[in-house]
């Protein structure tokens, strides 16, 4: 069945970013929840870092075994290749340039089979030096959007809380992977006090966050939803076969304009390409 691309009302505005190499000092490390690992850095080149969209993406240089990080060089907005280090892909979950030292936070995910950058994340200590790139761009919050439905693993636990604290007074309902059951994500999310739904109803815009324990109660739950509203926007990030198939469903329910689905990483492989099209 086809929609017509008129009848949703909403946009996105997009800001561009000056894409360069940042030097940055770890200045904390600190295990936020049983499998999330958050990492402050320091610099002063953090002063004029800008992120604006709920669900941008840094690059992160992970530091090896020794504790190096090559210093990438960008020439004309682009990284010059060859490069010898390894990148990972983050969302900033906070930073603060009104400070001195300006500061970046990027939580990790604690993998059960940890790739490099987690495992980095693991032994980091104050005083380790390395260097973050970007955001090349920022994706706003959308325009004309009333309600946004949100669907998350736990590697997207930052972009779920930036969301809800970038969208004040919108209804959001965001359904959520923990399969550990671990209860400090209650304290991660902002609004959720509940493992199985947490929203205050008297409150307009509190968020709704229902918990799953596995990808097949996620997909059941996304299956059940049948019909959205054209204000209503939909964002998905996570395990790229996961989101795979959610969105065969959520095509069936949306317009172009109201979908935006983000593969952070992919069961069995190891440096996966988040830009790359998701697996049909």
């Amino acid at each position: 069945m086809s929609i017509p691309l008129s009848s949703s009302p909403i946009t996105r505005d997009k800001v561009r970013h000056d894409f360069r190499a940042r030097p940055v000092t770890v200045a904390a490390v600190s295990r936020i929840t049983t499998n999330m690992i958050r990492v402050t850095f320091q610099g002063p080149d953090l002063l004029d870092f800008a992120s604006f969209g709920p669900h941008d993406h840094l690059k992160l240089v992970v530091p090896d075994d020794t504790g190096t990080a090559p210093e990438p060089r960008i020439i004309d907005g682009r990284l010059e290749r060859p490069f010898d280090g390894i990148l990972r892909d983050y969302t900033p979950r906070f930073y603060s340039t009104a400070i001195r030292p300006p500061e970046l936070m990027i939580d990790f995910f604690d993998h059960d089979d940890p790739g490099p950058a987690t495992a980095w994340a693991r032994r980091a200590r104050p005083g380790q030096m390395t260097w973050i790139l970007g955001p090349r761009g920022s994706a706003l919050v959308p325009n004309g959007a009333e309600e946004l439905l949100l669907f998350a693993d736990e590697t997207a636990l930052p972009s779920i809380a930036r969301w809800i604290e970038m969208s004040p007074g919108l209804d959001i309902t965001a359904h959520v992977i923990a399969r550990d059951g671990d209860r400090a994500y209650l304290d991660y999310l902002p609004g959720a006090a509940d493992p199985s739904l947490a929203a205050d109803p008297e409150a307009p815009g509190a968020p709704a966050i229902v918990w799953h324990e596995d990808p097949a109660s996620l997909l059941a739950a996304a299956r059940a939803i049948t019909t959205v509203a054209p204000t209503t926007f939909v964002w998905a990030g996570g395990e790229a076969g996961l989101l795979a198939e959610l969105r065969r469903h959520l095509r069936t329910i949306t317009e172009r304009p109201q979908l935006s689905i983000v593969g952070y990483w992919r069961a069995g492989e190891a440096n996966y390409d988040h830009h790359a099209p998701l697996p049909d």
